[in-house]
């Protein structure tokens, strides 16, 4: 569980530090917003004709931003900026499954049911022991029972329902290719150097074990198994290939697919997905054990791709924000201050400057009444 929400909480510290990282794009809206100033200004002293519409906050009256609205505009990109990485990393300790972990998954669960299974028998029988032993758990209902679940595990997590094309499956049920893992790769290690080689099902006939286990009338469709897959959970154990720094020996079921592979350590870490027993104690796993891992790909390449949306989309929330909050301040606020100020120094350094901003004013009450009237 203390693992569980130390990588959550480590991939919305990564969410942030990519936003952080592109944080200095927002600045692009500051010269967005001084080239639209500059353009303004170029028609600043063509005169306006008669009747033309005035507005009472034409900003062209601004000669230049003031230190007030620069500063007012830095604040509002900061703190907008601050306020999106906040509920950022806070949204994940609102999340139930930072404190819970999620319900187990069937790759978990099934594990423990097989190796349960095996254990118990392998303590039972001993069939390592002398080939009457051997025959008889070969033979014995236990025997028939860990295979069957061993098939029904494998089907569960089948890997190639996208390589065989089943269009079949109806769009109301749900099929392996709904998931974001596949499985690859199952193994066993331990100090037990006998029971290991009862691990692997056996040989089996495709067509028959497609036929029960493919569940093609189920609401899970399941998909059929290749040949060289169940080839390969058939063959002895010393022939099997050893992975994971020659601690485990195992077979993967896509080594003879279309992307063949044959250890785990193929996969980068963010890519697999191992899964092992846990209803087992400290002696047991030091005796027997089992490593099946999953190829999670599918879902990094698109856990990468909504990544990359998120990252965009935050950045265009943070420079939208800072646009509109402060072309708002700037529009209420800051423009008729300054304008006002503008229009005191006129005054200040000619009085009789006065006369000329009175018939300004008067002009553009004029110009509102005709376009009022008109509109009537």
């Amino acid at each position: 569980a203390e693992a569980g929400r130390a990588a959550r909480v480590s991939r919305a510290g990564t969410k942030a530090g990519r936003v952080v990282r592109l944080i200095r794009l927002v600045r692009l809206v500051r010269l967005l917003k001084i080239a639209k100033k500059s353009t303004a200004y170029k028609g600043e002293g063509d005169g306006a004709a008669p009747g033309l519409d005035v507005d009472d906050d034409d900003p062209h009256e601004i000669e230049k931003e003031s230190a007030v609205s620069k500063k007012l505009s830095e604040m509002t990109t900061r703190r907008v900026i601050v306020l999106v990485l906040v509920i950022m990393l806070a949204l994940p300790f609102f999340q139930p499954t930072m404190w819970k972990d999620k319900m187990p998954t069937s790759a978990e669960y099934g594990i423990n049911v097989l190796y349960r299974r095996f254990k118990d028998d392998m303590l039972k029988y001993q069939p390592w022991s002398n080939a009457s032993a051997r025959e008889v758990y070969l033979q014995s209902r236990q025997r028939r029972v860990y295979v069957d679940n061993f098939y029904a595990y494998i089907y569960y997590h089948n890997p190639f329902c996208d390589d065989l094309g089943d269009d079949d499956v109806p769009a109301e049920n749900s099929s392996p290719q709904d998931n974001l893992a596949e499985l690859f790769w199952v193994g066993a290690g331990g100090e037990w150097k006998q029971a290991p080689e009862f691990f692997l099902p056996g040989a089996q006939n495709v067509a028959q074990l497609n036929t029960r286990w493919n569940g093609q009338d189920w609401y899970y469709h399941q998909c059929n198994l290749t040949s060289n897959a169940v080839a390969m959970l058939g063959r002895p154990w010393n022939a099997t290939d050893s992975c994971l720094s020659n601690i485990v020996r195992g077979v993967s079921l896509t080594k003879s697919g279309s992307n063949p592979m044959m250890c785990p350590e193929e996969l980068r870490y963010q890519e697999r997905c191992v899964v092992y027993p846990t209803q087992v104690t400290d002696q047991e796993w030091d005796d027997l054990f089992f490593v099946f891992v999953f190829d999670k790909r599918r879902g990094s390449q698109m856990e990468a791709w909504l990544n990359t949306t998120q990252t965009l989309f935050i950045c265009f929330l943070l420079g939208f924000g800072a646009m509109t909050f402060t072309r708002d301040a700037n529009k209420l606020v800051l423009t008729p201050i300054e304008r006002m100020i503008t229009k005191l120094n006129r005054i200040r350094n000619n009085p009789l400057e006065a006369m000329a901003i009175g018939d300004e004013e008067h002009h553009k009450e004029q110009v509102t009444a005709n376009r009022n009237n008109r509109t009537a």
